[in-house]
């Protein structure tokens, strides 16, 4: 299916709302420069990562790809609200100036509660035998705690599990849902699947896990609906400068432990 159609059908969802209806563009930030140099997770900082060329030329189209959306649906006041993490600020902060010109955005803010994943004394240890070399006592207790829980559950050492992130983004989406307006929400890859996890009934955490890394940048899906009645979903576009393949820093990935 072509954008084209995908987009007159979200169109349409949103014209087809109904008074009480929450509205949410959920966006993954664009391409940062930890994903095309790894090593800047460890020198600069995750949460400081900064947005490559390509990452802020995908923010810039997927505005461009929102705002006819939002124009013809006739929405107004919607607000941006995004991770307090740099890559996700700079892209929310983009297409706020993007989206001057037209005076459809009410405001901008950011909100902890969508943050990525804190891997605490793991940040920048991405893979198993990293965090065996560098804390080994930690990576052993991480490892019972993987077997007993399992990973959607798994807490890294000063971190958070993935349970954690879900809880509270699912009250950010409370908040919202008391208080209906449209809403474009910047975030990241693991955090996208844990709002359509919550917003589609729980796909389950098998289906968070199976998907994890599989969102392009600046891809973005659109919820419309309610927690109490649930919500219809449609996908506007992966990549919005329509390249053929997308390879994040599995950073979010948590791995099963092997066999030693």
């Amino acid at each position: 299916m072509s954008l084209q159609p995908r987009f007159r059908q979200a169109t349409a969802l949103l014209k087809n709302m109904r008074g009480d209806d929450l509205a949410l563009f959920v966006l993954r930030h664009g391409e940062s420069t930890g994903q095309t140099n790894p090593g800047d997770y460890k020198t600069i900082g995750d949460n400081k990562l900064r947005l490559t060329d390509r990452g802020v030329r995908q923010s810039i189209a997927a505005t461009k790809l929102l705002l006819p959306v939002i124009e013809d649906a006739r929405l107004k006041d919607v607000e941006i609200s995004h991770s307090t993490g740099q890559r996700a600020t700079q892209t929310a902060q983009i297409m706020h100036e993007e989206f001057k010109r037209s005076r459809l955005i009410k405001e901008i803010d950011s909100d902890e509660r969508i943050d990525k994943q804190k891997f605490g004394l793991f940040d920048g240890l991405f893979t198993s035998t990293e965090r065996r070399a560098h804390r080994p006592v930690e990576y052993a207790a991480y490892e019972q705690d993987l077997r007993l829980n399992g990973p959607f559950h798994a807490r890294p050492p000063e971190g958070e599990s993935i349970a954690d992130v879900q809880k509270r983004i699912k009250a950010y989406l409370e908040d919202r849902n008391s208080w209906p307006r449209p809403t474009i929400v910047v975030t990241h890859g693991t955090n996208a699947l844990c709002f359509e996890n919550v917003l589609m009934k729980n796909r389950g955490e098998k289906w968070v896990l199976d998907h994890m890394d599989g969102f392009p940048n600046c891809s973005i899906r659109l919820f419309v609906g309610s927690l109490s009645k649930g919500f219809a979903a449609k996908t506007l576009c992966g990549d919005p400068l329509e390249k053929p393949s997308n390879r994040p820093v599995p950073s979010s990935r948590i791995p099963v432990p092997t066999a030693r």
